[in-house]
């Protein structure tokens, strides 16, 4: 009886050791998942893109952008991350409350957003929230674009 319970317990650590050690390939585009409605000729909601190069096992470039319809407030960026367990997190260099978490699994990626002040945000524009689910679009190596500008990196 002993033996057996060993062997089970044995069999539960290896299990889930092994599905915590999958790697998921961050590189590729994202786009947020469609929450926009159209209103008298106006878009309503978020529209949002995310690009991804892997640069080391445990290291990613991303570019950020996330915009708000009808007023177009945005919020963006491009960074250097960390990306461990299929998980890369930006913090604002100017503001510590900032945290956006980036969890990636094969289909996407989901974004959550924790920010001191819902109105500021990340330091973004009014009402921006990056928080939502982006599905991936493309595996192949993007082209990264700065968002504001559009200019190569």
């Amino acid at each position: 009886m002993k033996k057996i319970f060993l062997i089970l317990v044995s069999i539960i650590f290896l299990t889930s050791f092994t599905l915590h050690s999958i790697y998921i390939e961050p590189t590729g585009t994202y786009q947020l998942v469609d929450t926009t409605k159209n209103e008298d000729g106006l878009t309503y909601g978020y529209l949002g893109y995310i690009q991804v190069k892997k640069i080391a096992i445990n290291k990613i470039v991303m570019t950020f952008e996330d915009v708000k319809a009808p007023n177009y407030n945005s919020g963006s960026f491009v960074d250097t991350l960390d990306y461990k367990n299929n998980i890369a997190v930006y913090t604002t260099p100017h503001d510590s409350t900032c945290a956006i978490t980036f969890e990636f699994d094969e289909d996407g990626v989901t974004v959550k957003e924790k920010a001191a002040d819902y109105n500021s945000g990340c330091a973004f524009g009014q009402g921006i929230d990056a928080s939502g689910y982006y599905e991936i679009t493309s595996k192949k190596t993007p082209i990264l674009i700065q968002p504001l500008t559009g200019d190569t990196l």
